[in-house]
């Protein structure tokens, strides 16, 4: 006849098979994390704890990041602080470089009707900042030249000049010009990419998704995949280097470069 095991028996058993499988428990950090699923490319974006208004260092470039404060100025010279838009749930910052095709293309053609859309979509939840970061000749913009642009391309939406070259320091050595940045709120960068104007609209509607995914608002987003946005991409050569790369910047970018 088989013996039944003790209770001391048993306790030293599960207790042995528990230690042996137990995994390490691996925390994730607190930024803000951005998952893709590989069949759809869709984004889910996870938050940790609530961001503080105004935002808070450690300050940081990367992906799930506190973007660090600067000023930038309308085309009347009132200035805008990036920190002031903390509560806002999705901003959109765009570089506007004038020596820069691409840049130049996407001001004539895709600026104004994406920014006008989903500010009227989502009002006070949505900010667009398109921000002139140097002239034709490379030179750091003032007031005039905010004018002669937004003049030239019948912007009537946002734009903003950078007279000092802060965002450009702060997007990193890596991006060159016409530079696609999306936070969310708190600062925190959701999204960046150079040459980004192919897909800044989905990623935009796609955080959008994400932050309302328990209920919110339907989809709003605009419909430009039929239109020629391929345009808006620059060419590269066999060599791999862009023709709007600058004169010593590195034009490599993916749509996850951050």
């Amino acid at each position: 006849m088989r013996s039944t095991p003790s209770r001391a028996a048993w306790v030293f058993v599960t207790t042995t098979l528990a230690a042996g499988c137990a995994q390490p428990v691996v925390e994730e950090p607190d930024a803000f994390r951005v998952r893709r699923d590989a069949a759809s490319d869709a984004i889910e974006l996870d938050a940790g704890p609530p961001a503080l208004c105004p935002p808070a260092p450690p300050y940081g470039t990367q992906v799930g990041d506190v973007l660090s404060d600067f000023t930038v100025y309308d085309c009347a010279g009132t200035p805008i602080q990036l920190h002031s838009l903390c509560e806002t749930d999705v901003v959109w910052m765009w570089e506007l470089a004038e020596w820069c095709s691409p840049c130049r293309r996407f001001a004539e053609s895709y600026y104004d009707d994406i920014e006008s859309h989903y500010e009227s979509a989502y009002g006070e939840r949505f900010a667009g900042l398109a921000i002139i970061t140097a002239d034709d000749q490379l030179n750091l913009p003032n007031e005039a030249i905010c004018a002669e642009l937004r003049d030239r391309y019948g912007i009537d939406s946002p734009l903003y000049f950078d007279p000092t070259g802060r965002f450009r320091d702060l997007i990193g050595p890596g991006y060159s010009n016409d530079v696609h940045v999306i936070l969310t709120r708190g600062m925190r960068i959701e999204w960046a990419m150079q040459f980004g104007g192919e897909f800044v609209n989905r990623r935009i509607q796609e955080t959008f998704d994400a932050l309302d995914s328990d209920g919110g608002i339907p989809d709003a987003s605009l419909d430009l995949d039929a239109g020629p946005l391929d345009d808006v991409t620059t060419t590269v050569d066999d060599a791999g280097a862009s023709d709007d790369a600058g004169p010593s910047d590195d034009a490599t970018a993916t749509d996850d470069a951050r």
